[in-house]
């Protein structure tokens, strides 16, 4: 069996003296696995979020098999001048590989991750990500019911503040009042009230981080607590 598509570098960890396991995130069939042998020739681009073409062969689904990578597009020079965007680098590496399930398609997904490697030295870089997250929950099942017609109903018509942590879905300001403190404040980035942007930012990453706890089954992730740091 052979697979053969362009990936992105998630992780690539030594296996004895001259081998890596090496996990990609591909176009076409998510999150892929291998071994590369003669490693050590390679290492300069095994790095996370490289852009690489592989083959993949392996006897029988579920097996490890091997890799052969060749670089596309190596992990972006400037971002290891600048240390915010090394983290972002880090950042999607770890959250692809601890949310993604092997063999399991996400072209739309892989998609958006190339977007957000383009924007890593844009002013809207934070909102990029913010909305990334969004996008990475549907993909997980935790999909957010953020749009008015989504929101709880609400007679008033009153303008959506919160989002409730059981459902995801919008609450409404009339709605969601004598419930408040149970409630996650939702973001003028999403279509919440208007702050000032940083402090939005941060509500954004709140919430999101709020359902990638649940969706990742409270695995920490070392890397976006790094990141957001430098919000």
């Amino acid at each position: 069996m052979q697979r053969v598509s362009d990936a992105l570098i998630l992780s690539a960890s030594p296996q004895g003296e001259s081998a890596f396991l090496v996990r990609l995130f591909s176009k076409d069939y998510g999150k892929v696995s291998g071994l590369v042998r003669g490693g050590r020739k390679q290492k300069s681009f095994l790095q996370p979020m490289a852009r690489v073409s592989f083959t993949h062969t392996r006897r029988l689904s579920g097996q490890l098999g091997s890799l052969k990578v060749e670089p596309l597009m190596a992990s972006p020079a400037e971002c290891f001048m600048c240390a915010t965007r090394l983290k972002a680098l880090h950042y999607l590496a770890e959250i692809l590989d601890k949310t993604m399930e092997e063999d399991e398609p996400h072209e739309a997904l892989y998609q958006e991750t190339l977007d957000v490697l383009k924007a890593l030295d844009g002013a809207e870089l934070w909102e990029k990500i913010a909305h990334y997250e969004l996008s990475l929950l549907s993909e997980l099942g935790y999909g957010l019911s953020l749009k008015v017609e989504e929101a709880v109903p609400c007679d008033q018509g009153t303008p959506l503040m919160w989002v409730s942590p059981k459902s995801g879905r919008a609450v409404p300001q009339a709605i969601g009042e004598a419930y408040a403190e149970r409630l996650l404040p939702l973001p003028a980035l999403f279509g919440g009230p208007a702050q000032e942007k940083k402090q939005d930012v941060q509500t954004a990453f709140r919430l999101t981080g709020y359902f990638l706890d649940q969706a990742t089954h409270h695995r920490k992730l070392t890397a976006r607590q790094a990141l957001l740091q430098d919000v």
